[in-house]
Order: structure tokens, then sequence, then C-alpha cells
């Protein structure tokens, strides 16, 4: 059984971007953020955005105001923030 949750960037440039994680496959905060990541550098490239995965690539992705631990068990309509700096 799945575990989805969904998370939301908040940043002037990815604000809005959206994707649900499976959470089954993730051991701790930075597995969330690291896929995350994966999951926007496959939406830059598929549609070619080579500025936008540059400044991706030379940023950090952080959840803020939550743990693991508060992810994991929290409603599965609930979305998490993540921010981009």
């Amino acid at each position: 059984m799945s575990n989805n949750k969904e998370f939301v960037c908040s940043n002037t440039i990815f604000n809005g971007f959206r994707c649900k994680i499976d959470l089954n496959f993730c051991e701790d905060i930075n597995d969330i953020t690291k896929r995350i990541n994966e999951v926007l550098i496959e939406v830059l490239t598929l549609h070619n955005f080579e500025n936008l995965l540059h400044i991706l690539n030379s940023s950090k992705l952080e959840i803020v105001n939550h743990t693991f631990e508060e992810i994991l068990v929290g409603n599965f309509d609930e979305i998490f923030i993540v921010t981009i700096n």
C-alpha cells in the first residue's frame, strides 16, 4: 500500500510545482527532498528548460515546519511546503 504525500514548492521561480512522493521509499526527510528534486529535474528536462535546470542544480531544497515523522503520519490530504534556496 502506498503512502503518497503531496509537496508543493514555495519559491519565486518554482512556485506552485507539485508532486506526490511515496514515503514507503523514503527513510528520512533528505530522501523526500532528493526525490522531489529528481521529479522536478525530470519535468524540466522533458521540456528542455535548461536555464531552470541550471538554477535548480545550484539550489537546495528544504521542507519547512515538519519533521519526517510528522509527514509520515500526516493526513493524506495535507500539503507540505518545500522551499528552494
